[in-house]
């Protein structure tokens, strides 16, 4: 039931893993999930909607067969629809190191975000209204990712009002502008050539949603707070969408979705490190007898 919601030639792609293409690959990506997972449960919590495009924020939730320990994580899908009302493009971003940490499968070196319940509350939907006001934002982003991808770090703040909160849910808690300041400047001392590409950027009402690729070589230890990560002087790809929140011109809120799988197998850290290969026994050395 779930691939007739989709395309005969649809794709979908979660971040971190490959594409699936067709139906036949979607119902047995989706079946796969259902193996693996009892008492699977999913929920939309927000929507915002342009054109023939609908993001939607969802909260999934689960009980993992292999560990018998439930999960629950905020995630997030970006869709586009024929016009029969067909899914030609699934966009889908879950932060895959969250469920193995709540599950235990993982343990880490920073907590995991606490387990998602599916909300209580009425859906909240956005639709566009295409206005001056919308576009103003796009180009707000677009000024501020110039801003990141320099690492100019008192141009970009400056987007951000004094207050914002930001929501990053790989991460195990909201913060505020000073970590985002102290999180820039370790980057400064860690990373360079940091670059963005824009895959979808639309404004709705006062959200923007920006989804896209990012890079980045990593030339010295990256540490901030809990986070440490060891020099790997290797060039990481990911991806990831940001929604922020304006007013009068400043970010208010922001959320951000991503996998960190990406990074771990990329970088050979984490739950997506490469496992040592294992020693072969040492074949024992004949003793000559004491005399």
């Amino acid at each position: 039931k779930l691939a007739t919601l989709y395309a005969p030639d649809a794709s979908v792609v979660m971040a971190g893993f490959p594409e699936e293409r067709g139906r036949d690959a979607i119902q047995k990506s989706d079946q796969d999930m259902l193996d693996k997972n009892s008492n699977l449960a999913t929920a939309p919590v927000r929507t915002w909607s342009k054109g023939n495009m609908l993001v939607v924020e969802f909260v999934t939730t689960g009980t993992d067969k292999a560990t018998g320990k439930p999960w629950g994580v905020d995630a997030l899908d970006i869709l586009t629809f024929d016009d029969d009302g067909l899914v030609t493009k699934d966009h889908t971003y879950v932060d895959i190191v969250t469920i193995l940490k709540q599950t235990g499968a993982y343990k880490g070196k920073t907590p995991g975000r606490p387990i998602y319940g599916l909300p209580k509350t009425a859906l909240e939907m956005h639709v566009s209204r295409g206005d001056a006001a919308e576009d103003a934002n796009v180009a707000n982003v677009k000024a501020l990712n110039a801003a990141w991808s320099k690492l100019d770090d008192k141009t970009a703040l400056a987007f951000y009002s004094d207050d914002v909160v930001t929501n990053d849910l790989a991460d195990d808690q909201a913060r505020d502008k000073k970590w985002m300041r102290e999180d820039l400047v370790a980057a400064k001392k860690a990373l360079k050539d940091p670059a963005w590409k824009d895959w979808t950027l639309f404004g709705v009402e006062d959200f923007t949603i920006d989804e896209g690729e990012f890079s980045f070589t990593q030339t010295g230890d990256f540490v901030h707070g809990k986070v440490r990560i060891p020099n790997k002087k290797k060039t990481v790809t990911g991806h990831s969408v940001e929604i922020d929140q304006w007013k009068d011109g400043k970010v208010v809120k922001s959320w951000t979705w991503s996998n960190l799988l990406e990074f771990a197998v990329q970088l050979g850290i984490g739950p997506g490190a490469p496992k040592p290969p294992e020693k072969a026994p040492q074949a024992k050395k004949d003793v000559p007898p004491k005399k």
